[in-house]
């Protein structure tokens, strides 16, 4: 991969959006999962909520830990870890910190300017960006081909872009990190989608799981997640000042065939 492609390609492949969700409730049962709940409930009708909420957050914070896996000489399996800082301050300010075993990255929007910065070659490109996040980030995935770590979850209309699409199953309520959740998953044939919602006033996704059901190793990336609902307010995060020496470079439209 040349140094321009690796600063252009930024995503790290992991998205909520890779997994078509919910039409068709099951439930499970206490017996059946052994797990503390007292009530079946229906799981798209969880998740939604969760999404309702976080859409309508207007500054907010993510520190998130993403465990991949990827194929190695066409029959090893690895494993690929990855630490993501994500600030979003809506509607138009955004800041993402990558590090890991194969990105080292940060990605700034502020207002009309969207800024990648590849730690590693201490190279940078500029493009001028829409008027909100979620303008600029359909900007990027349609003519960069842009793929953002986490990015639905920055989306301020995550309910109305992920329409219910396969079935769903509540498991119940389990515990992750000391905080009760509701865990449910969602399949079809291609995707498997797995996610633990923080069982409270404020359902914000602690967890989650996408298994590739296409690939005969299955593979699975596990995405850990840590909530600041009022981080500290320090502006000039959102604004990219270029590091001593660094290089611009063109971002290039991807070639569409």
């Amino acid at each position: 991969m040349s140094i321009k492609s690796q600063l252009i390609s930024f995503g790290l492949g992991i998205m909520v959006s890779c997994v078509p969700l919910v039409a068709k409730e099951h439930t499970t049962t206490n017996k059946q999962t052994k797990l503390n709940t007292k009530q079946t409930q229906s799981a798209s009708d969880i998740l939604m909520n969760s999404y309702h909420y976080i859409e309508k957050l207007k500054h907010f914070k993510i520190q998130a830990t993403i465990l991949s896996e990827d194929i190695y000489k066409d029959d090893i399996i690895i494993q690929l870890s990855h630490k993501v800082t994500m600030e979003v301050r809506r509607p138009s300010k955004m800041f993402i910190d990558i590090e890991g075993d194969v990105k080292n990255q940060e990605v700034y929007l502020e207002h009309s300017k969207f800024t990648i910065y590849s730690k590693k070659y201490n190279m940078y490109g500029e493009l001028k960006a829409k008027d909100t996040i979620d303008d600029t980030l359909d900007m990027l995935f349609d003519n960069y081909d842009i793929k953002a770590p986490l990015a639905n979850l920055i989306y301020s209309d995550i309910s109305v872009r992920l329409k219910p699409q396969t079935k769903g199953y509540y498991i119940g309520v389990v515990d992750y990190k000391d905080t009760k959740c509701d865990y449910v998953v969602f399949a079809n044939e291609y995707k498997e989608f797995q996610v633990w919602i923080q069982r409270s006033n404020k359902p914000l996704i602690r967890k989650f799981i996408i298994i590739d059901k296409t690939t005969k190793e299955k593979l699975r990336s596990v995405t850990m997640l840590k909530w600041d609902l009022h981080p500290f307010d320090f502006f000039d995060r959102f604004k990219f000042v270029a590091p001593k020496n660094a290089t611009k470079i063109d971002i290039l439209p991807y070639m569409k065939d």
